[in-house]
């Protein structure tokens, strides 16, 4: 098991669903709620 790749893919998709969140929360100053 090679779970340092592992460990770079949770990372990465981690960071994008940090990211699209803080966009999506930029984008709706109520609090980030739809």
């Amino acid at each position: 098991m090679d779970l340092v790749w592992l460990a770079a893919i949770a990372a990465l998709w981690a960071g994008m669903v940090a990211l699209v969140y803080a966009l999506a929360a930029m984008e709706r100053p109520n609090g980030g709620r739809p």
